[in-house]
C-alpha cells in the first residue's frame, strides 16, 4: 500500500474516533476474513469494493460466523450440557 493511500485510510477512520484496539477487532475479525480470499487470488482487485457488498458479508459473517474444526467436535455434547442445564434451572423454579 502506498503512502498516499495510508494516508487516505487513516484520514478515513480518524473521525470515527474509534480505539485502535477495536479497529483491530473490525480489521482481524470482520473484514479481513471477508476479504482474505481475494488476496490470495491471481487476479485479486483491492482497489475498490461494492461498500454495501462487503457490509453484508461481515454482517453474514458475523451473524453465522465459521465454526473452528475443534469447536464442531465438542458442539454437540456441549448442547446436550446446555439443554440439562435448563432443564435443573426450571425444575429449580417450579
Amino acid at each position: 500500500m502506498t503512502a498516499s493511500k495510508i494516508d487516505e485510510v487513516a484520514r478515513s477512520l480518524q473521525p470515527l474516533h474509534m480505539p485502535l484496539d477495536q479497529l483491530d477487532k473490525i480489521l482481524y475479525d470482520d473484514v479481513f476474513p471477508v476479504l482474505y480470499p481475494n488476496l490470495v487470488a491471481t487476479a485479486g482487485i483491492w482497489d475498490a469494493f461494492d461498500e454495501n457488498e462487503l457490509i453484508n458479508r461481515v454482517d453474514d459473517r458475523r451473524i453465522h460466523p465459521p465454526v473452528p474444526p475443534q469447536r464442531r467436535s465438542v458442539t454437540p455434547t456441549w448442547n446436550n450440557v446446555k439443554k440439562k442445564l435448563r432443564q435443573l434451572d426450571q425444575e429449580g423454579s417450579s
